[in-house]
């Protein structure tokens, strides 16, 4: 809990009744840190990361709920 405390105090995560979601730039970098991390996983053929975090295909209407607040999101509906 303390570290959720770090983060929130620093303005890299938003606190929504009781969920926690990352702030839209961190959860770019996260993005992009994955995505490069996974390349290089196959491209070495060494899987550790993918032994222990599962990869799923996002949907249109979950990219629209986690946008909901962009001015495009009328174009979700």
């Amino acid at each position: 809990m303390e570290a959720l405390e770090s983060l929130g105090r620093r303005s890299l995560i938003e606190r929504d009744a009781k969920l926690f979601t990352l702030q839209p730039v961190v959860m770019e970098y996260v993005t992009n840190r994955l995505v490069e991390r996974a390349c290089e996983e196959i491209v070495t053929q060494n899987p550790d990361f993918f032994r222990c975090h599962a990869l799923i295909k996002a949907t249109a209407k979950d990219f629209c709920k986690g946008n909901a607040s962009s001015p495009d999101s009328s174009t979700c509906d």
